[in-house]
């Protein structure tokens, strides 16, 4: 090969090896090694060294379609333009994630709870909170519609300059139902319901201790008669463990800046469309008409939870007393609501491809029963004499499966939140 050959020709190669390593190595990897983007089949990682050579290796090919006496000038040409072109986009990048969107100050809740930096900010108390009037318009797949979500100035799902209101709603994403319209939520239809004023203060990945934040921080404003704090048979134990390690500064150890820096790139939401989980769909549900559809079990029904999770139980227990005694104090009642995990309400609706998957997803009945989450906290309920309205009698009183939770999002569906504000309808009447 000619002297004016070797560096195009060497530029190719490189760029074509770093090819096969990132894009095509991985798809020698059982499926189940593989990442979760363009389909399951790659990681960020991989996809951001991978495209760049890619393109590189696209672009040496030009100077052998040219004359051989200028391939050399031409290659060095492309190197440069390529060089350019790729570190003005990654400059662009690295500051739009580090500086623009704060991700070179790593934080607990913004980088291992998937709470995204776009809408959201650390809080020394509560860990993060959303940003004040954050709003968006989105589609949700499973259920074929689109939703309008924006918050008020205290980064909550209400009607900007909302004062007072009859009943304040606290808990976590299924109060705060960013899958719905806010007019379809629990919290709405209770109020349009009952001819009361209603607060929605619930947020996505807060447990219970967070959410005694928000009560003593917000709740008390609004001048409530009654208080309504739900909570979640599937995470709240170990939100609560989560937590009191995190104020204990006992946390997880900090995401790497490579990790933060591509979790907040300026290019992930373009790649969240190709987004396939490596697990899928490993469950089906079976409606009321005899059909099946996909679902995605995201929690274990856990009737020895108590036993699992003794720590985040009594946090829990700690947080609601604490919370009772706040209200109480202030002449507020308080009415408790547990949201069950869809496996423990549908679980003879489930057809598990894997019969290991359905023993662990649905359990056969425990030795120890009444030792799951939702009797537990029945119990603090009953020694603090509030009323506690477990929902999973509701869901399974209704008849049939279809509309009560999203069958690839395990939140409540339209007819989940109808079937809860009727429940907690009924509830309230004893504060009448």
């Amino acid at each position: 090969m000619r002297a004016r050959n070797v560096i195009p020709a060497l530029l190719l190669l490189g760029s074509s090896a770093v090819v096969a390593y990132a894009l095509g190595l991985p798809l020698t990897r059982p499926r189940a090694a593989r990442g979760d983007y363009f389909f399951g089949h790659y990681g960020l990682e991989e996809i951001y060294v991978g495209v760049p050579a890619l393109c590189a290796a696209g672009l040496f090919l030009i100077p052998f379609l040219g004359p051989s006496g200028s391939r050399a000038l031409t290659a060095a040409r492309v190197l440069l333009a390529w060089t350019v072109g790729c570190g003005a986009l990654f400059a662009f990048d690295l500051g739009f994630a580090l500086l623009f969107r704060g991700a070179i100050q790593p934080n607990h809740w913004l980088d291992f709870a998937h709470v995204s930096r776009a809408d959201n900010i650390a809080d020394p108390e509560l860990g993060f909170r959303r940003k004040p009037h954050a709003s968006w318009y989105g589609y949700v797949p499973e259920v074929g519609r689109e939703v309008s979500y924006r918050v008020d100035a205290n980064g909550f799902r209400n009607e900007e300059g909302l004062k007072r209101a009859d009943l304040v709603f606290i808990g976590d994403s299924y109060t705060e139902a960013a899958q719905v319209d806010s007019s379809d939520t629990f919290v709405a239809r209770v109020g349009v319901a009952q001819g009361m004023s209603v607060a929605n203060l619930g947020r996505g990945a807060y447990g219970p201790q967070q959410e005694l934040v928000v009560l003593r921080r917000h709740a008390a404003g609004y001048e409530p008669k009654v208080v309504v704090w739900q909570f979640f048979d599937g995470n709240d134990l170990v939100d609560a463990e989560q937590y009191a390690r995190w104020r204990a500064g006992g946390a997880d150890r900090p995401v790497t800046l490579l990790r933060r820096y591509l979790d907040n790139s300026f290019f992930r939401p373009w790649l969240e469309a190709t987004r396939r989980p490596k697990r899928g769909d490993f469950a089906r549900l079976v409606l009321d008409d005899g059909s099946e559809v996909p679902v995605t079990v995201r929690y274990r029904w856990k009737p020895n939870q108590l036993d699992e999770r003794a720590d985040g139980m009594a946090a829990t227990g700690a947080a609601l007393r604490e919370g009772v005694a706040f209200c109480r104090e202030r002449g507020i009642q308080v009415l408790v609501v547990v949201v069950p995990v869809m496996a423990r309400v549908l679980g003879d609706r489930l057809r598990f491809d894997d019969p290991a998957d359905a023993e662990r997803y649905v359990p056969a009945e425990s030795p120890d029963a009444g030792r799951d989450f939702a009797t537990g906290l029945a119990a603090v309920c009953a020694e603090l004499d509030v009323p506690c309205v477990d929902l999973a009698a509701a869901f399974s009183a209704s008849a049939g499966a279809d509309g009560i939770y999203i069958p690839r999002d395990e939140h409540l569906d339209l007819r989940g939140h109808e079937i809860a504000a009727e429940a907690i309808g009924a509830a309230l009447d004893r504060f009448r």
